[in-house]
């Protein structure tokens, strides 16, 4: 079904004006969305909590459709990225902190760079390729198995190469020894394993792989924020993130995602409208006890 649904929507959004199709899609995308229910409603409760207690039924509303409203926009522009120019695609971003990225590739030893489903992730790694950085991007497998390589061949078509996040770790290892970008969205909730961090003030299982193998391979480490301001999309990257204290590999690692979602905290919370979750981030468990966050506080992380 969804493989289906992606080639007729492309086929209409390639083959039909942007003046007709964008309108019909962005005002259907909410209504669209409350059919699904379950995403719904795990968008709402994370919609809750980037909000803060004060916050009233009718501003959770309007911030789900423009969620659901900014996630079309996202969809439409994916399908229509492959084959844009360079330098269109440059007219699209702003990229501050672009200085930390070519720090630390200069190390030569690669660079996990740390995002969320923010933005447009997908065109700022175009754009990374575009500017002849090597990116390579961890993405989940996606069922049906056609309708994957479909989305994947999609990335590959702007420039990126993609490691399924289950791909065996030497792959990933091979892409930063290559001294090359390793991109990991670090918004994938887990029910086990993983470390367990804090933030928005409450306690979260997150992936922690992608920085263990930084620290196993030297690479250097950054965040990088992307948001839609009016018409084009700001990239903020962050200085190298590192360990400050000693510990074991995962202790280090955790302290290194802590510091990771302390940089990227305000630009979520300015903007939550932008942040596609659309499962429960903030699980409600006994086991994810704030005890359990003491290698992976939430730290002040440098600024830039």
């Amino acid at each position: 079904m969804m493989y289906w649904a992606h080639l007729v929507a492309m086929a209409l959004i390639r083959g039909l004006p942007a003046w007709v199709v964008d309108p019909l899609v962005l005002a259907l995308a909410p209504r669209a969305a409350r059919l699904w229910d379950r995403q719904w409603q795990a968008t709402r409760a994370n919609a809750q909590v980037l909000l803060g207690p004060g916050v009233t039924p009718r501003q959770v509303e309007r911030c789900l459709e423009r969620t659901f409203r900014n996630y079309a926009r996202y969809l439409l522009e994916l399908v229509r990225l492959p084959g844009t120019a360079p330098e269109m695609l440059e007219r699209g971003f702003e990229v501050r902190g672009w200085e930390h990225l070519r720090a630390a590739r200069a190390r030569g030893r690669g660079v996990v760079l740390l995002t969320l489903h923010m933005g447009n992730w997908d065109a700022a790694g175009a754009l990374l390729a575009g500017r002849g950085v090597p990116v390579t991007v961890l993405v989940d497998r996606l069922q049906p198995l056609r309708w994957d390589a479909l989305v994947q061949r999609t990335r590959r078509e702007l420039g990126m190469q993609t490691l399924p996040v289950d791909a065996n770790p030497r792959a990933m290892l091979q892409v930063l020894r290559q001294n090359q970008v390793l991109g990991v969205l670090l918004d994938r909730p887990l029910s086990e394993g993983g470390c367990v961090v804090s933030w928005c003030g409450r306690p979260t299982r997150l992936p922690d792989g992608g920085v263990r193998l930084a620290l196993l391979a030297d690479a250097a480490v950054v965040a990088a924020a992307i948001t839609r301001e009016q018409e084009r999309y700001v990239v903020q990257i962050s200085p190298p993130l590192e360990p400050r204290r000693r510990g074991s590999r995962r202790e280090r690692a955790a302290e290194v995602m802590g510091q990771a979602l302390a940089w990227l905290e305000p630009w979520v919370r300015a903007h939550p409208d932008q942040w596609f979750m659309f499962r429960p981030f903030w699980p409600v468990a006994p086991a994810l006890d704030e005890r359990r966050c003491e290698h992976a506080r939430v730290v002040s992380a440098p600024r830039g």
